[in-house]
C-alpha cells in the first residue's frame, strides 16, 4: 500500500519484525481468499481498457436505437418530399387504334350504320388539386420531419446519458473492489499481530478472534464487490455490442472530478435553456404544428375547391399514316361537401388539442427533470465537499496514530483501525466523485441535444 511508506516503520515490515523475533511463526493465510485468483466468478475473459471519450463514442455509432430513429428521419423526409411534389401535374401519354362497324346513334338522337377506323396518338398534362388542402399538408409534413429529427436528437440523449451512468457505475465498482482488497491486507496484518502477541503470551484470545472474524468479513466483502465489479462491466460491453467476456477495466480520469456545467448557473436559467433547447419539447410543439396543419387541410378539401385543369395534344386520323392535329384543353373547379369530411375534421380537432395537451405535459415533464438535475448538482458539490473534509481529518488521524505509536503511547491496532477508517473516507470521497460526475452529466443533458464531446470536460483543479 502506498501509504504505508510515511515516516516511521511500515505496517508491513513490523509484522515482519514481529513474527522473526516470535521464532518464524508460522501463520495460517495460506488458503485466505487474498491469495486466491482475482476473478472468484471463474471468468477468464481479457481485460480491455476503456474511457469514457471510447464509450460515448462506441454508443453513438452503434446504437440500434440511434440508427433506428436516423431510418426515421430520412422516412419522414421522403414523406415530406412526397406532400411537396403534390404540386407537380401529372403527365400521360397514350396511343391506340380502333374499328367501328354497325349502327351507331348521333348526338341528336339519329341512328345511321358507320364504317370506319380511327388512330389517335396523344400526350396530356393533366393537374386535379385542392389548393389550400395540398398547402396545408405540405406544411404538416414538414413540422412531422422537423419533429421526426428532434426525436432522432432525442433518442441519442438518452442513449448517450445512459452509456455515461453504466461508466460512471463500472468506475464506482473498480473503486470498490479496489478499496476492498486494502481492506482484506489491513485485516490481514490486524490478524497477524494479534496472533502473534497471542502466541507470545501479550495478547489476548478475544482480540485474536475478533481480528478473525473481521478478516472473514472484508474476505466476504472483497468477493461481492468483484462480482458487483464483473457485472458493471457486463452491463457496458452489452449496451456498447461488446463481448461481454471481456472484462472492461475504467481508465484513471473516470474517477476524476469534471465540471460540465458553469457552477454560477442558476435555476431559472437552467429551466429557461431546457425549455427552449430540448429536443424533446421541440418534438412535441412540431406535432402540435402538424396537428393544426392536418386540420386545416382537412377544413379545406370541403370548403375549398378543387381545381382541375388538363391540355392534350395529339392526332387523329384514319390510319397512322393520315393524321390531323388535335388539341383539348380545359379548366373547371369543383367542391365536396360530405358528411365524413365534417366528421373528419372533428376529428382532427381532437388530436390537435390531445397534442396541445402532450406539450404542456413535455414541458411540465422537463421542468421537473431540470430543477431535479440541478438541485442534484447542488447536493452533490456539497457532499463532495464534506467527502474531502472526511478524508482531510482521517488522514489526520492517521499521522496522529503514527506518531503515538511511534512513541510508545498507543498499541498498533489503533493505527490499522485509522488506516481502515481511511480507506472508508477515500472511498466515501470517490463515490461522491462519481455521484457528482453523474449529476453534472444529467444536468448538462437537461439543456438541450447533446454529443459525446458533451459530456467530457478536462478535468477540474481540485480533482482528488
Amino acid at each position: 500500500m502506498a501509504r504505508r511508506g510515511d515516516s516511521g516503520p511500515g505496517l508491513a515490515a513490523l509484522v515482519v519484525l514481529v513474527v522473526l523475533a516470535s521464532g518464524g511463526a508460522g501463520t495460517v493465510f495460506g488458503d485466505s481468499p487474498a491469495d486466491a485468483p482475482s476473478t472468484p466468478l471463474g471468468i477468464s475473459g481479457a481485460n480491455r481498457s476503456i474511457s469514457l471519450a471510447e464509450a460515448l463514442a462506441l454508443a453513438d455509432a452503434q446504437s440500434l436505437e440511434v440508427k433506428r430513429a436516423g431510418v426515421q428521419t430520412r422516412i419522414a423526409r421522403g414523406e415530406e418530399r412526397e406532400a411537396v411534389l403534390g404540386w407537380v401535374p401529372s403527365v400521360s401519354a397514350s396511343a391506340g387504334i380502333s374499328a367501328t362497324d354497325g349502327q351507331v346513334q348521333g348526338s341528336f338522337g339519329d341512328f345511321r350504320d358507320v364504317d370506319f377506323r380511327s388512330a389517335a396518338p396523344a400526350a396530356a398534362l393533366r393537374l386535379s388539386l385542392n389548393p389550400a388542402e395540398v398547402w396545408f399538408s405540405t406544411v404538416a409534413a414538414s413540422y412531422l420531419a422537423e419533429g421526426a429529427t428532434e426525436q432522432e436528437l432525442a433518442v441519442r440523449r438518452l442513449v448517450l446519458i445512459r452509456v455515461a451512468e453504466l461508466y460512471y457505475e463500472l468506475v464506482r465498482q473498480n473503486e470498490n473492489h479496489r478499496i476492498a482488497r486494502l481492506g482484506v491486507e489491513d485485516s490481514r496484518d490486524l490478524f497477524r499481530i494479534a496472533d502473534v502477541l497471542l502466541r507470545q503470551g501479550t495478547g489476548r484470545g478475544d482480540d485474536a478472534e475478533r481480528a478473525r472474524g473481521q478478516l472473514a468479513a472484508a474476505e466476504q466483502r472483497l468477493l461481492d464487490a468483484e462480482r458487483r465489479a464483473f457485472f458493471a462491466s457486463v452491463n457496458l460491453a452489452t449496451a456498447l455490442d461488446l463481448d461481454p467476456t471481456i472484462v472492461l477495466d475504467p481508465t484513471p480520469e473516470g474517477a476524476q472530478e469534471q465540471t460540465l456545467v458553469a457552477g454560477e448557473a442558476d435555476a431559472e436559467s437552467i429551466l429557461r435553456q431546457a425549455l427552449e433547447s430540448r429536443p424533446e419539447v421541440a418534438e412535441a410543439r412540431r406535432q402540435l404544428e402538424a396537428m393544426r396543419s392536418r386540420r386545416s387541410g382537412d377544413v379545406a378539401r370541403i370548403a375549398a375547391p378543387t381545381v382541375e385543369a388538363f391540355y392534350r395534344e395529339g392526332a387523329t386520323g384514319e390510319t397512322y399514316s393520315d393524321l390531323s392535329g388535335l388539341r383539348n384543353y380545359g379548366i373547371a373547379a369543383s367542391w365536396n361537401f360530405s358528411a365524413r369530411g365534417l366528421a373528419r375534421v372533428r376529428t382532427a380537432d381532437a388530436r390537435a388539442e390531445e397534442a396541445r395537451l402532450v406539450v404542456a405535459q413535455v414541458e411540465q415533464a422537463v421542468r421537473a427533470d431540470a430543477l431535479g438535475a440541478w438541485s442534484e448538482v447542488q447536493v452533490a458539490g456539497t457532499r463532495l465537499e464534506k467527502a474531502r473534509e472526511a478524508r482531510a481529518a482521517a488522514e489526520s488521524t492517521l499521522r496522529i496514530s503514527q506518531v503515538r505509536y511511534r512513541n510508545g503511547t498507543s498499541p498498533v491496532i489503533e493505527t490499522l483501525l485509522a488506516e481502515q477508517q481511511l480507506d472508508h473516507a477515500r472511498l466515501s470521497e470517490v463515490a461522491a466523485v462519481i455521484d457528482y460526475n453523474l449529476a453534472q452529466v444529467r444536468l448538462r443533458a437537461q439543456l438541450g441535444p447533446v454529443t459525446p464531446g458533451d459530456f467530457l470536460a478536462p478535468p477540474s483543479a481540485g480533482s482528488p
